[in-house]
């Protein structure tokens, strides 16, 4: 994932609340020619942000998909629009989540933090952001340690899946989230307590806005040429 984060990201709310607003606004496009108007306005708008590495990353995958879906639908309904309208729908969702996607995680947690959001959401998004990478590298650890054993690895194994990996991964999880709360305790981390400090502030910035002006011009530029 911070593969696909870009050097220069956008105000984390902007980039949570404009990867909605394009998601419910291309849901109401979905049935018409307009979703394509839309997606091609989003592609120049990523582009001119610095979202083209990103988008190009994760687009491949989901045009796959969509061609599947969309072939089912074609298959099963016999009607070839029905069929585009769905691959449109699942190449929409590339586009709405390339923003968030995008976005290091530690700067959304930040810009809650200085919005004095509850300690609750935040600690618990940090917490949850930054142990998906370790429970990866747990999982790999695990394998190995079975690869090292002599037992093999498969999902099709339910015997092997439960004893061998589950049992050790749960344990690791709950020795691992015993470790996190007594460090959050020692570090002075209360629920009660609303003051708190970020390390580095995140503010909104001319940039922002510029791509919220561009955001919602493209809207309506679609939603125009939809209702023509």
């Amino acid at each position: 994932m911070e593969k696909l984060q870009v050097r220069n990201p956008l105000y984390p709310l902007i980039s949570l609340i404009a990867s909605m607003i394009v998601f419910v606004i291309g849901i109401l496009f979905s049935q018409d020619i307009a979703i394509f108007y839309l997606l091609l306005a989003l592609t120049l708008i990523y582009a001119l942000f610095g979202y083209v590495r990103p988008l190009s990353k994760i687009l491949p995958v989901f045009i796959l998909i969509s061609i599947i879906i969309g072939f089912g639908s074609f298959i099963t309904s016999r009607d070839f629009l029905v069929g585009v309208q769905t691959s449109g729908r699942i190449i929409l969702l590339a586009y709405s989540s390339v923003l968030m996607i995008a976005l290091p995680p530690i700067n959304l947690t930040r810009n809650l933090v200085q919005l004095n959001f509850p300690k609750v959401l935040t600690l618990g998004m940090l917490a949850t952001i930054r142990f998906v990478p370790v429970l990866i590298n747990e999982t790999i650890q695990i394998k190995e340690a079975m690869s090292s054993r002599g037992v093999k690895f498969s999902w099709f194994n339910i015997k092997c899946i439960y004893r061998a990996f589950l049992v050790p991964f749960l344990m690791r999880i709950i020795n691992m989230s015993d470790i996190l709360a007594i460090s959050i305790e020692t570090r002075g981390f209360t629920l009660s307590s609303n003051q708190s400090s970020v390390y580095k502030q995140v503010k909104i910035t001319k940039r922002d806005i510029f791509f919220s002006i561009m955001l919602i011009s493209s809207l309506l530029g679609v939603t125009i040429l939809w209702i023509n």
